[in-house]
């Protein structure tokens, strides 16, 4: 569906239209004169682009509701650039799409709150809820919600506004930096009141209301979410005296009036509900503040001081104007200029103003602090550091500036630099430290900083024990024994190494730049010469799929990691065999299955072959045809991209927007520009443009200009461009850039894009492989994606070691054992791999009725009675064996009459991660598979609480005699109302059957 974006200011034609009329009239009776024509011909020049002016004004190009449907996650209400608050609808309390509050499929509508994440997708804020009604009052938000006709709900840069069916009450909303203004249309007819909720979504810690006076309530609210601790003040004015009101604490739903002459303030109260008599319009200006209620007081007071509210939306616009005219594009069409100013709109929403009007704000630490400089919160870093940044770098240097410095200060207050900043809490939530590209990016592009601070931050970033950093950085590389996720972390730690390399260069520290320039090519300890692919035990992860999602990657699968080397694109375009397989591997992504194998990942959306727009780490690879022969199929799949995966409608993208990246994507690759490595290379890969026009402000009165003319190569200021891609050294001062017409010429340039050169090279980790466990000898090959490396092991069992010699051929191992190895090639020599390798006796067979888990096969049939056994943290082995959407039931030929005492099974528990223990596990005996006697059952004794993890043995000792066992363990069915995946199946986790 499209939405038709709302005019501007309509009624700002009419005045023109009067102008116009005066003048024609005026002129009429001199109309044969020629002087009096040309006048009138002059005129009507004039208002015609006055009128055209008018018309095409940026702000009237933005829609907000682009996002707000399918799985953008984004917000239809107010904010300024960077704003601090984030005024809007709520319509929705929880579930994945619901993680702004707002959905646009949504009918109802509960109130209106100050704060939203524009597209993240884990939920959290939508705080201090404000609900009008009429004649209804009551602390239960659920009996309060309206239905809202879409027809009537309306958003533009600086308003929104909607109508309450229940209560025939119009809802308009604009807002400042720190403050929101409400303006609520009741009935004449009609007693007005105003519900303030602190309990709205998450889980409230501490709350505070306080009766000011007859205009005046205050509060706070400490809530746990996704943030630990959140904590947010509030001061609110109504133009209106306050008649009477109610306050709630605890659970209690009892209404108990106050007059406006009784001051009552209850120190936990959680709900408020002030009634103001037959007002018809009632406005009330809101303040927020992270520091203090007598912060927000000053806020709102500051910002807000009287109940203009035209005001008030005309000075967003202007602000917003500010930041759009830094961009101009002609041509094009009108829906792909609405997309696009949309999307340098949703750019500019966050990180989010996290000071007061004073400069005081919350820091890192939990204590109040003061700057003078701009302080900021929200920082979604994994997503941003991609576009958004970069965007940044290039058309705002000082606010670039102002978040290098809020990262400084995060690191001095928290003794780390951000990763999912959000609300002072450092959530740890996805991978990496790319605050570091930020930084790195912002220094070659020369935005002032403290070098030595954001140096020392970044070393001490990357060396630090938490998530396999420390092992990382021993091993060059991470193993899924060791650490889960440990594909996407071995290859976006060694971009951070990269860019910190980068940093240390550009300042002279030519020793840790060589340090973590060897570091930054570790990935090649995760790339098995045609995919990234983990390792266990020094070996390959088998079975292999690269469309099967699983914990070695990060919201992703081997096809959407495959081409994670930003930083050093050269060599893995020579590992996988030159120019023309690179070619061919990305013609391979485009056109593969859309298909996916393993685990749910809603994430994972927007595929065009296995290249999935919708989240993250594909976002550099349409790029990446430049380093091939045939550079012009760069241009092709960003076109293709931008036509089918934006669109001006509610569900316009095609993932989560994630704190501006899916928009910021679009503005760049709009304009031709892209950094696949920022922090790196300081260059922008070259694409078509997709306006024919596009003047960029740089700041200090320069500009770059980019077109398209009839001519058959790229030039800057009128010299031939010979590599597809641009320095950002070139670009600074401005220039004119001029492209082809079309995208079909120039299909070769002279040389490829700008890589990184590494001085000395990382010689990859060889790899071994051999069945494991084996019951009698096991053959061990050995490899390396380097084929003209020399490779060398040895064999170690127990204390006796061997020595290294050449390995020359396959080998067979017939004990229990330790392999080693390592590659040489020249004097480059890798560190060294190790297998543990074990013999084992199976004296059972295990025949399943009910089928396990592709992605968790534990190794196969024998998996429950091979040896091997599963470890608590399931991610860091495969031994588990896994079964959903049903119990597990098997049949073990114990291959003889036996007599047995004791008969368990290991189960798994992490109910965060789904996997619950089964309610009870039921064990039978036979003599003839055919009749079946009932042993025992044994009952879970340990509770499924959302941060439970455990494993617990079924052990049934009951002594009896059988040549069959028939195991059944029963799945726990459907995740509980309090789990965050609620409604979806539980998992059952076991491994190992213990016969005795």
């Amino acid at each position: 569906m499209q939405i038709q974006v709302i005019p501007k200011h309509p009624y700002l034609f009419y005045p023109t239209l009067k102008l116009f009329l005066a003048i024609s009239l005026s002129l009429f009776f001199n109309f044969y004169s020629m002087r009096y024509l040309l006048k009138l011909r002059y005129c009507l020049f004039l208002l015609s682009f006055l009128a055209k002016a008018q018309s095409t004004t940026y702000t009237s190009l933005v829609n907000p509701f682009i996002g707000t449907g399918g799985h953008g996650h984004t917000y239809p209400g107010p904010s300024m650039p960077f704003g601090m608050i984030q005024v809007g609808p709520d319509t929705r309390l929880e579930g994945w799409d619901g993680c702004s509050g707002y959905h646009y499929s949504d009918s109802l509508v509960y109130g209106f709150s100050h704060t939203h994440l524009s597209g993240t997708g884990i939920g959290d804020y939508c705080d201090v809820l404000f609900t009008p009604t009429t004649n209804i009052f009551s602390f239960n938000k659920l009996l309060l919600a309206s239905s809202f006709p879409k027809a009537r709900e309306q958003a533009r840069i600086g308003y929104y506004s909607t109508y309450l069916n229940r209560y025939q009450t119009k809802v308009s909303l604009s807002s400042s930096t720190r403050s929101a203004l409400h303006v609520y249309h009741f009935p004449n007819t009609e007693k007005a009141y105003v519900h303030i909720d602190l309990t709205h979504r998450d889980q409230l810690l501490k709350s505070h209301l306080e009766w000011v006076d007859d205009h005046t309530i205050r509060g706070y609210r400490y809530s746990k979410g996704w943030a630990a601790q959140q904590r947010i003040y509030f001061y609110a004015v109504f133009d209106h005296a306050i008649e009477g009101y109610a306050l709630k604490t605890g659970t209690d739903t009892q209404v108990h009036w106050h007059s406006s002459q009784q001051k009552v303030l209850l120190q936990n109260a959680n709900q408020a509900i002030l009634s103001f008599g037959k007002v018809g319009t009632l406005k009330v200006k809101v303040g927020i503040s992270a520091v203090s209620m007598e912060g927000a007081k000053n806020n709102v007071l500051a910002e807000i001081p009287a109940f203009d509210f035209k005001r008030l939306v005309q000075q967003q616009e202007q602000a917003w104007d500010s930041v759009l005219s830094k961009i101009a594009v002609e041509g094009g069409t009108q829906d792909e200029q609405t997309i696009f100013y949309t999307a340098l709109y949703h750019s500019f929403l966050n990180p989010n103003t996290y000071q007061d009007v004073d400069g005081t704000y919350l820091g890192r630490d939990f204590k109040i602090h003061k700057s003078a400089t701009p302080y900021f919160s929200v920082f979604s870093l994994w997503d941003t550091y991609r576009a958004t940044h970069p965007l940044f770098a290039l058309i705002d240097r000082k606010n670039t500036q102002a978040i290098i410095q809020t990262f400084l200060t995060q690191y001095q207050q928290g003794s780390l630099l951000p990763i999912w900043e959000l609300a002072a809490n450092e959530t740890y939530c996805m991978i990496g430290n790319h605050s570091i590209s930020v930084i790195a990016d912002a220094l070659l592009k020369g935005i002032p900083m403290d070098t030595t601070k954001a140096l020392k931050a970044m070393i001490e970033a990357v060396n630090r024990k938490q998530f396999g950093i420390d092992l990382y950085a021993k091993n060059n590389g991470l193993f899924a024994d060791q650490e889960s996720e440990s594909v996407s972390k071995t290859l976006e730690y060694a971009f951070d190494d990269a860019c910190i390399a980068s940093f240390a260069k550009a300042i002279g520290k030519d020793s840790i730049a060589r340090h973590y320039a060897l570091r930054a090519q570790s990935w090649k300890n995760v790339f098995d010469g045609k995919f990234m692919r983990a390792r266990t035990n020094g070996m390959w992860w088998t079975p292999f799929n690269p469309y099967e999602v699983n914990n070695n990657y990060t919201e992703a699968n081997a096809w959407q990691y495959r081409f994670y080397v930003p930083q050093d694109i050269a060599s893995l375009k020579k590992y996988m065999g030159g120019a023309k397989a690179f070619e061919q591997s990305l013609d391979a992504l485009f056109t593969a299955s859309t298909s996916l194998k393993g685990r749910g990942q809603a994430d994972i959306t927007g595929l065009i072959g296995q290249y999935a727009h919708g989240n993250e780490p594909s976002h550099h690879m349409a790029f990446l045809y430049h380093y091939t022969h045939h550079p012009l199929k760069s241009s092709y799949y960003t076109h293709r991209i931008m036509k089918e995966l934006y669109h001006n409608a509610p569900d316009g993208l095609s993932g989560n927007e994630d704190c501006g990246q899916m928009s910021s994507w679009y503005v760049m690759s709009a304009m031709g520009l892209y950094d696949i490595a920022p922090g790196v290379d300081n260059s922008y890969i070259l694409t078509q443009p997709l306006f024919d026009k596009i003047t960029i402000q740089l700041g200090n009165n320069k500009k770059l200009v980019i077109v398209k003319e009839d001519q058959d190569h790229i030039s800057f200021n009128g010299k031939e461009n010979t590599s597809a891609s641009i320095s950002y050294d070139s670009i600074k001062d401005g220039g004119l850039l001029i492209h082809p017409l079309t995208i079909d010429t120039n299909e070769q340039y002279s040389a490829y894009p700008i890589s990184a050169k590494y001085a000395q090279s990382l010689l990859a980790l060889p790899s071994i492989d051999f069945k494991n466990p084996f019951k009698d000898s096991s053959l061990v090959s050995i490899a390396h994606i380097d084929k003209e490396a020399k490779l060398f092991y040895r064999i170690v069992e127990g204390t006796t070691k061997s020595k290294f010699i050449a390995y020359e051929k396959p080998f067979y191992i017939k004990q229990s054992c330790i392999i080693e190895a390592y590659a040489q090639l020249g004097e480059a020599r890798s560190k060294i791999v190790t297998s543990k390798a074990q013999k084992t006796v199976i004296t059972y067979s295990v025949n399943y009725n009910t089928p396990y888990l592709n992605s968790y096969t534990g190794g196969g049939k024998e998996a429950l009675v091979d040896g091997l056994y599963g470890a608590l943290d399931f991610r860091l082995n495969t031994a588990w064996q896994g079964f959903q959407d049903t119990d597990m039931e098997c049949i073990v030929d114990l291959k003889k009459p036996s007599n047995l005492q004791q008969i368990g099974l290991n189960c798994l528990q992490d109910v965060r991660a789904w996997i619950l223990f089964p309610p009870e596990v039921s064990f039978y005996r036979s003599d003839d598979q055919q009749h079946w006697t009932l042993i025992g059952t044994v009952k879970n004794k340990i509770e499924n609480t959302l941060d439970a993890k455990a494993i617990q043995c079924f052990l049934l000792k009951k002594p009896c005699k059988a040549s069959y066992l028939k195991i059944v363990a029963k799945n726990a069915g459907l995740l509980a109302n309090w789990h965050e995946g609620k409604g979806n199946p539980s998992i059952l986790f076991m491994d190992e059957l213990l016969i005795k």
